[in-house]
């Protein structure tokens, strides 16, 4: 039997193409670095291309696949403008008349048709006998903002498309200037017998921020997590991004402080010491009725897949594993009464009411007193995670989403979590990534998206295959920012991308253009260079010392950090030394530039940073799972 042939660059290019799969990247050194033909068949399959036999076939499939879709699944109405809309129809029906309706978000509709006068042709394609034909159809509406629905009638054709009519920028803030304080709810504690902090001390921490005349309040991902089998207590790989972390309900009673504070935050103690308090909370609650109440039944209005994603969350409990590993039928999507027990789908649901009711209660104080909330979506999700068992179409799990070498990670970074895909998610009308964003703003008037530079495009690492070896796949930029003002614009809600790292220049003016903020971390901005410590700030940019995956302030001015590389190989022991000594510089550098001494007063004890929850045992995803513990006391930062 002769080998299979490998398919050539050349003829896999159109699904490439359609796959939004870039052949080269641009490194951090300015090089060009071309992907492998291997790495690129591998995302196309997992992408869906179906490559692994006749390519000649999957191309055919593909053109023939986008050349009988009438409309396109999704439309961008920039300020509400609704101009030219694509229209693929057969030839015969290219001659008739193409009658329209918009339906409105806001319930009225929109009715009119197109004379073939007015309609322009593009290009056109052959199918065995049959002719497709593209032609631009004028409508020329303005349209009030919102999520509309454009329908579309001719002779043999009757298609749809979500129109998203979007402000070109988002909220942008009613202050010129404002500040306000980081803490990682975890360590924010009103009482240092506590052996972690709450929704409360999150409040307490905002009051006194209103106080001293402050404008927000940040914190990591508050998401749900796993707090048992498989155990997961990131942050940054919660077990959904559409449901929040009960850990930091607010409790009152001998189980809340049950556990003994220390240092570091003992996660499977401090879940099941609140547990052991809220399951007779909540088992009272179901029995005495309290879901027939209007606050319940207006929570569910929210939170529509709220009892599904407590149930998925008590099978978990059942049978001690993650879904991939569930009984077939369960695996699948189908629960029953043998899956989970009611008491652990109960106290799930109850924890989700329990959480809405909290946040919203202090998100409206904050306001009240002036003050944002400021939450972290982060860019994935567990890949045992409700939102990929829920939304598995969406996820391509054959691929984790990472980060090509760069000067720190100079072997690629390989996060671990399953990404987005594009053309599922343009596809499904974005509804999932729509819901995620509603739920975060619900509350935020601040959102920062974690790696914002994945509206744009994200790196690839095929299953196998080394971090180095990733490939970057496009997404549909226009219309994800289109859905971003819109919802912060509904939500007046400013949206902060994190843009730190290796940043193409689209990405930049694309976020300008849509009243993105922009990061400004010292720690990026500042260099050795006397003349020029620092970077010049933008004046619409968030501006900090460092941030949550970066060493403290300390760390970073002494150079420590340098150690810490060498222990994960990313440097030998000469760049250590050279890393110190640049450090030094960098130091002297920004402290002439502030008329200050190169000194700075530390609290007592020596300099400790650990994962801060990160997947990683000292740095921002790595392939290891921290299974320690999180420091919940702060480091040391610049006095």
């Amino acid at each position: 039997m002769s080998a299979v042939k490998r398919p050539s660059l050349r003829t896999i290019a159109p699904l490439l193409e359609e796959f939004g799969i870039q052949r080269t990247y641009r490194a951090a050194d300015g090089g060009r670095v071309s992907a492998s033909v291997e790495a690129m068949l591998a995302v196309l399959n997992a992408l869906g291309a179906e490559v692994a036999g006749d390519v000649d076939a999957a191309v055919a499939r593909l053109r023939e696949r986008a050349w009988f879709r009438t409309l396109p699944p999704v439309l961008v109405a920039w300020s509400g403008h609704l101009r030219d809309v694509r229209v693929q129809l057969s030839a015969s029906a290219a001659r008739t008349r193409i009658d329209y309706e918009v339906h409105l978000e806001q319930g009225a509709t929109l009715q009119g048709s197109i004379p073939i006068a007015q309609r322009r042709r593009l290009t056109e394609a052959a199918f065995g006998r049959s002719r497709k034909i593209a032609m631009a159809a004028p409508l020329d509406l303005q349209l009030p903002l919102g999520y509309h629905e454009l329908r579309v009638r001719t002779a043999d054709a009757d298609a749809t498309a979500l129109i998203i009519a979007a402000p070109m920028r988002g909220h942008a803030g009613d202050r010129p200037r404002e500040w306000g304080v980081f803490a990682p709810l975890y360590a924010l504690r009103r009482n240092r017998d506590k052996a972690i902090g709450d929704f409360a001390d999150l409040e307490l921490m905002m009051r006194w921020i209103a106080e001293l005349h402050g404008d927000a309040v940040g914190t990591l991902p508050i998401s749900a997590a796993f707090l048992r089998a498989p155990f997961d207590a990131s942050p940054y790989a919660p077990a959904s991004r559409l449901f929040w972390n009960e850990l930091y309900l607010t409790t009152e009673g001998p189980a809340a402080a049950a556990v003994t504070a220390c240092d570091l935050v003992d996660y499977s103690a401090v879940a099941d010491a609140k547990r052991a308090l809220l399951e007779p909370v909540a088992n009272n609650f179901f029995t005495q009725h309290g879901n027939r109440a209007r606050p319940f039944r207006d929570f569910l209005k929210l939170y529509p897949d709220a009892p599904r994603y407590a149930r998925f969350r008590a099978t978990g409990e059942h049978y001690g594993c993650g879904w991939p590993v569930w009984p077939a039928r369960a695996r699948a999507g189908t629960l029953n009464a043998a899956d989970y027990d009611v008491a652990a789908a109960q106290y799930h649901l109850y924890c989700q009411f329990a959480a809405h009711t909290q946040l919203h209660e202090l998100a409206g104080n904050a306001r009240s007193a002036g003050v944002r909330l400021y939450l972290d979506m982060p860019l994935g999700v567990h890949p045992d995670s409700y939102d990929v068992w829920q939304h598995r179409d969406l996820f391509v799990t054959g691929v984790s989403a990472g980060a090509p070498p760069d000067p720190f990670f100079t072997k690629g970074q390989d996060w671990g979590f399953p990404p987005m895909n594009p053309v599922q998610l343009r596809e499904q009308r974005y509804a999932y990534w729509r819901n995620v964003l509603q739920t975060q703003l619900r509350y935020a008037g601040i959102l920062r998206l974690d790696h914002v530079m994945s509206l744009h495009r994200l790196y690839m690492v095929p299953r196998g295959f080394e971090a180095t070896q990733g490939v970057y796949v496009r997404y549909p930029a226009d219309e994800l920012y289109g859905i971003l003002t819109l919802e912060s614009a509904r939500h007046q809600a400013m949206i902060v991308g994190e843009d730190l790292g290796t940043v193409p220049a689209e990405v930049r003016k694309a976020m300008a253009r849509h009243g993105v903020k922009r990061m400004f971390v010292v720690q990026f901005e500042a260099s050795d260079d006397a003349a020029r410590p620092i970077n010049e700030m933008p004046a619409t940019a968030v501006a900090s010392l460092n941030t949550h995956d970066m060493p403290p302030f300390r760390a970073y001015w002494e150079g420590l950090d340098a150690d810490l590389r060498a222990q994960l190989g990313l440097l030998d022991a000469a760049g250590v030394a050279a890393a110190r000594a640049e450090r030094a510089r960098t130091a002297r550098a920004l402290s002439r530039a502030l008329g200050a001494p190169a000194r700075v007063i530390w609290p007592a004890g020596p300099p400790t940073w650990c994962c801060s929850t990160w997947r990683t045992c000292g740095w921002k995803r790595s392939r290891r799972t921290c299974r320690a513990r999180t420091r919940s006391g702060p480091t040391g930062d610049v006095a």
